[in-house]
């Protein structure tokens, strides 16, 4: 116990709280023997720095536990900013891909465009081939005598077959 030096004058100045009389009854209690002023205010002194020390500990507790609370905090902010700016980053790569795919898109479009047009180009080329061709069978068909004809006036066969539509071979 620590001792303290008492004085009739402090006595005065000395403001008891609800918490030192509950203490001093207590500690009376306890002791069987008379106590001078002066030790029962080393007493309620030491009792009072064990107070403050007990509140400075739980201060103490108080400030590590906001520390770890305000440190978490922290943390999960910064891994959810990290997060945000690789997704901004992967955003960004698949808007660059989106606009690659997008202009290859156009590319295939206007080459199907051109094909179009070509394709059509080749079937009125086509069209124009096979009208010439049918009109040749109609020119043959009508230079060439018929095929009985041709029976009564040869004794021999002939073999007249075209291979598509026209036919030049006998």
């Amino acid at each position: 116990m620590v001792s303290y030096s008492f004085r009739e004058e402090n006595w005065e100045n000395f403001e008891l709280v609800e918490e030192d009389i509950e203490f001093l009854y207590n500690y009376l209690l306890e002791l069987e023997t008379p106590l001078t002023p002066s030790d029962l205010v080393s007493a309620l002194a030491e009792e009072r720095i064990q107070r403050e020390i007990r509140e400075i500990e739980k201060q103490r507790t108080l400030l590590y536990f906001s520390l770890a609370i305000i440190a978490l905090i922290g943390s999960t902010v910064f891994f959810i900013l990290r997060a945000y700016r690789i997704k901004r980053q992967a955003n960004q790569i698949l808007e660059e891909k989106n606009i690659a795919i997008s202009k290859q898109k156009e590319e295939i479009e206007s080459q199907q465009d051109q094909l179009k047009i070509i394709n059509r180009k080749i079937e009125k080329q086509n069209e124009n081939i096979k009208s010439s061709i049918h009109y040749a069978l109609t020119i043959q068909r009508a230079l060439l005598p018929s095929e009985e004809e041709i029976n009564e006036l040869f004794e021999t066969f002939i073999i007249y077959r075209p291979k598509d539509i026209v036919s030049g071979d006998f």
